[in-house]
This record gives C-alpha cells, sequence and structure tokens, in this order.
C-alpha cells in the first residue's frame, strides 16, 4: 500500500486522538465486541489489558479466525463465543421487540451485537461502530465513486445507534464508540472521500493509523467482513421461518 503525505498525517492525528479518548476513561470492567478486522484491531492496539475482547463465531468462521490471530499478535486473550450454543431466535425476538421495523440488512448485525452485549461479563463495551461510515469502509462506496457518506452518517446518528443504545440498555450495558469521539470527528470534517482510498485500498486513514501504531501488516491489509457474514450468523438467520417475512 502506498498512502499520501495527508493520509499519514490525518492518520497520525487519528491514532492520537484515539489514543487520548482511550487515556480519559476508566477502562476497568470494560469488555469489547473484537470481530480481529482493521477497526477494532486498532482500537484493541491501544487499550488497557483490563478490556476484555469477546467475538462470536463457529470455529473455521472467518470472525474466529481473525480473531484469534489478531488477538495473539497484539497480546491479549479472547472470549469466544461459539455461534452453535447460541438461541438466535430468542436474541432475534430482542432486537426486533426493541425496534420492530428493522430490515433484514440490518437484523444480522444487531443480532450479533445483541449476543455479545448478553454474554459479557462486564458493564461497559467498546464497539468500533462509525469506522465504516466516517472512513469509508462499505464496499458500495467503492461500486459507486460519486457516492459519499452523508445519507450513511445520517442512518448512523438517526437509526443505528438509537437502535443500539437500546439493546444495550435492555441488557444493562453502556456503549462506548471511540470513532465518534468529538476529537475523530473533527479531524475527519471536510476531508473528502479520495482521501479515504489508496488503490484496492478503503480506509486509508484508518489503515495509516494502524501502521503508526505499530500494528502488524497482515491486520493492516485486512478487508471489510460485515460480523453477521463473518461469524456465519447471517447465513443461520436466512434458514429461520422468519426470515422470509422480514422486508
Amino acid at each position: 500500500m502506498i498512502f499520501t503525505e495527508l493520509q499519514q498525517g490525518l492518520g497520525k492525528e487519528i491514532l492520537e486522538s484515539l489514543t487520548q479518548f482511550f487515556r480519559s476513561l476508566d477502562l476497568r470492567n470494560t469488555s469489547m465486541a473484537y470481530s480481529g478486522g482493521l477497526d477494532s484491531s486498532l482500537l484493541l492496539s491501544i487499550s488497557p489489558k483490563t478490556v476484555i475482547p469477546y467475538t462470536l463465531g463457529d470455529r473455521g468462521s472467518k470472525d474466529f479466525s481473525n480473531s484469534e490471530s489478531g488477538s495473539r499478535m497484539l497480546g491479549y486473550s479472547t472470549v469466544f463465543i461459539p455461534l452453535s450454543s447460541v438461541d438466535l431466535e430468542k436474541y432475534v425476538g430482542i432486537v426486533r421487540s426493541v425496534d420492530p421495523k428493522i430490515k433484514k440488512k440490518d437484523l444480522g448485525y444487531e443480532t450479533v451485537l445483541a449476543v455479545l452485549l448478553d454474554k459479557m461479563k462486564e458493564n461497559r463495551v467498546i464497539t468500533g461502530q462509525g469506522a465504516d461510515e466516517i472512513f469509508y469502509g462499505y464496499n458500495i462506496f467503492r461500486e459507486s465513486p460519486q457516492l459519499d457518506n452523508s445519507s450513511h452518517m445520517k442512518k448512523l446518528y438517526n437509526e443505528t445507534l438509537p437502535r443500539e443504545k437500546k439493546i444495550a440498555e435492555y441488557f444493562g450495558k453502556e456503549l462506548i464508540t471511540p470513532y465518534l469521539s468529538d476529537g475523530i470527528l473533527e479531524i475527519m470534517k471536510g476531508v473528502d472521500r479520495d482521501t479515504n482510498f489508496a488503490g484496492e485500498y478503503n480506509k486509508a486513514i484508518l489503515r495509516t493509523a494502524a501502521i503508526h501504531a505499530g500494528m502488524p501488516t497482515d491486520i493492516v491489509e485486512r478487508k471489510k467482513t460485515a460480523a453477521q457474514y463473518g461469524s456465519g450468523l447471517l447465513k443461520k438467520l436466512k434458514s429461520m421461518p422468519l426470515w422470509n417475512t422480514l422486508s
């Protein structure tokens, strides 16, 4: 990967801002929703050892293998929750009770979050929410070169975040979203979409932040896989009778 001086400079600012954000918090009794991807691995790399990463997925799933290798490289011990042990109908029911109008495309990720929130023993949970919207992580941004992130940011604040806060409240947990901290939003304000791309890679600024953090190349170059796909959960959801009743 080849990055411009602007991308490298912004990445350094992002890393410094995230580090300061973490230093401002008491991160005892805190867990992290960890997929082993770029977003969560960067957060884990600058977290104190008191933070416990959790991953949902069966052995052989992409999230399992990424989390296993990622946490090992970063020096953390991840708590793995086997998908085969989870009552999916229960958690789908909880998510739908929080948001009866939830769409198919959102149900998978929110179900992953609900399972993790329930299984985590800690009261505060760090997530990488916002990284895909802010740093142009979704594949649709590459497929549609003229598309900016304004509509995705609007959905994030108007739909996704309120729903996820309610899911967290259901389980008596508090969400921590470092990528949506004031410092990160201020740095990225006015940064054009092209600055977030480097050749075949999106999230260029976040990748340079990871390089500044000294993260392994294998993690820096990992590409986007949504949690519902990486964990194998979406495949199981599609086999449930209720799937065809959703819009």
